[in-house]
C-alpha cells in the first residue's frame, strides 16, 4: 500500500483544493482564561450555520466563496457530509429556526440524490456549488459513498428524536431507503465497507460513521416505519460492521487501530489520519467512553499531541471533532482550552476561514455536552 493513499482521504481531498478565503490563521495565540461561556458560543455557531443556508436549503460549507466565475460572481462549495454534521450538531440545542434549517437542508439533500451516479448507484449524493447568481452546479462527484449516506441517515433520526415529524420521514421512505442501500451496496464481505466503487478503501473514520449510520437506519425502520424484518436485515449488517471493525481494523499487538485497511500500523506521530483515527470509535459509538480502550487512545493522543486545545497541532483546522471527544471522555478543561481558543480566534471575529460548518456542528456538540453533563 502505497504511502501516498494517506494523502486524498475523503476529507483532506477537498481541503487541499481550497484556498484561504476568508483571512489566515497566524500563530496561535494563548486562550483568554476562565469559562467559556457555553450557551453563547452554542448560540453563535447556530445562528452562524443558520447564515450560511440558501433560499432552496442548501449550505454553504464556509462564509467565504471557494472561488469566483470568470465574470466575478462568487462560487460557494455544497458539502453533503460536512453540512450533515453541521446540522447534528443544529440539532443538540433545537429551537424553531433550528428545525426549520434542518427540515429544510433535509429535504435538500433528498431533492438531490443520484438515481443512478456515475458509479450505478442510486442513493449517492455529490457535491454542489452554488453561485451568487443562483446557479446551482453539479461537481458530478463525492468523496465517498459511506460516510455520506451515514452521516445523513444519523441526522434523520435525530431530526426525528427532536421533532417527532414522521410525516417528513414516510413520505421519503423510498429516498431514505435508497441511501440506507446505498451505504450498504459498499459493504464488503469482509464486513467493512469502502470508500466508494472506484475507490475501494476501507478507512476505519468511515466505517465506524457507517456503524452509527446502520445503528440509525434500524431504529427509523422500528420506530417510524414499523419494519421488522427491515429493521433486522439493517442489524445484521451493523454487526457484522462492528465485528469487522474489532476484527480487522483493531491491532491488539500495538493497541490501536489501523487508519483504514491494509495500512502500516498506526504512527501516532501522524496527526492525521493515523492519531486523529483513533478517536473515532469514540465518537460514534462502538466503543465507550468509560472503557480502558478509550481511556487509552484518548491518553495517548493527548502524550503526542498536548496542545490541541490551544490549536498548536501540525493542521491548519481547528479540528472541533476532538473537543467533542474530550467532553465524551469528561475532560472540562481541555474542552475549555478548546472554546476559549476558537472563540477568540474564529467565533467573535467573523468566522474567518479555516473555520466552516462542521467545525460549527462539533463545536455546538462539545459545548452542549460540556454544559450539560462536566460540572
Amino acid at each position: 500500500m502505497k504511502k501516498e493513499i494517506i494523502l486524498i482521504l475523503h476529507i483532506v481531498s477537498l481541503f487541499i483544493l481550497l484556498p484561504i478565503i476568508s483571512g489566515c490563521i497566524g500563530k496561535p495565540q494563548n486562550p483568554p482564561p476562565g469559562t467559556p461561556n457555553y450557551s453563547t458560543i452554542i448560540e453563535a455557531e447556530q445562528n452562524w450555520i443558520i447564515s450560511l443556508q440558501i433560499e432552496n436549503g442548501a449550505i454553504k460549507m464556509a462564509g467565504g466563496p471557494a472561488r469566483y466565475t470568470d465574470d466575478g460572481k462568487a462560487v460557494y462549495n455544497i458539502h453533503p457530509y460536512f453540512n450533515n454534521l453541521a446540522v447534528l450538531g443544529l440539532l443538540e440545542d433545537p429551537k424553531p429556526a433550528v428545525i426549520d434549517t434542518a427540515k429544510k437542508w433535509i429535504i435538500w439533500y433528498l431533492n438531490h440524490i443520484n438515481d443512478p451516479d456515475y458509479n450505478g448507484l442510486s442513493g449517492t449524493i455529490y457535491d454542489y456549488e452554488y453561485v451568487e447568481d443562483g446557479t446551482e452546479i453539479s461537481k458530478n462527484y463525492y468523496d465517498s459513498v459511506d460516510s455520506y449516506a451515514a452521516t445523513f441517515i444519523s441526522l434523520l433520526k435525530r431530526y426525528y428524536e427532536v421533532t417527532n415529524d414522521v410525516n417528513l420521514l414516510i413520505t421519503n421512505r423510498e429516498k431514505i431507503e435508497k441511501i440506507i442501500n446505498a451505504m450498504i451496496a459498499v459493504q464488503d464481505t469482509d464486513g467493512l465497507t469502502f470508500a466508494k466503487p472506484d475507490y475501494q478503501i476501507k478507512f476505519l473514520m468511515d466505517n465506524v460513521e457507517v456503524y452509527e449510520g446502520l445503528n440509525a437506519a434500524e431504529f427509523i425502520e422500528n420506530t417510524v416505519f414499523n419494519d421488522t424484518a427491515k429493521a433486522n436485515e439493517y442489524k445484521a449488517h451493523k454487526e457484522a460492521l462492528l465485528n469487522a471493525i474489532e476484527s480487522k481494523l483493531w491491532n491488539a499487538s500495538t493497541n490501536s487501530y489501523y487508519p483504514y485497511l491494509g495500512s502500516p500500523e498506526a504512527n501516532w506521530s501522524t496527526f492525521y489520519p493515523d492519531a486523529t483515527a483513533q478517536l473515532f470509535p469514540i465518537a460514534f459509538g462502538v466503543i465507550d467512553p468509560k472503557s480502558e480502550r478509550a481511556i487509552y487512545l484518548y491518553q495517548k493522543f493527548n502524550e503526542f499531541f498536548p496542545g490541541w486545545p490551544s490549536l498548536e497541532k501540525p493542521d491548519l483546522f481547528p479540528w472541533a471533532f476532538l473537543a467533542y471527544v474530550a467532553a465524551l471522555m469528561g475532560d472540562k478543561s481541555r474542552v475549555n482550552t478548546f472554546l476559549n481558543t476558537v472563540n477568540s480566534q474564529y467565533i467573535t471575529v467573523g468566522h474567518p476561514w479555516t473555520w466552516y460548518v462542521a467545525e460549527a456542528g462539533w463545536t455546538i456538540r462539545a459545548a452542549k455536552y460540556t454544559r450539560d453533563n462536566l460540572k
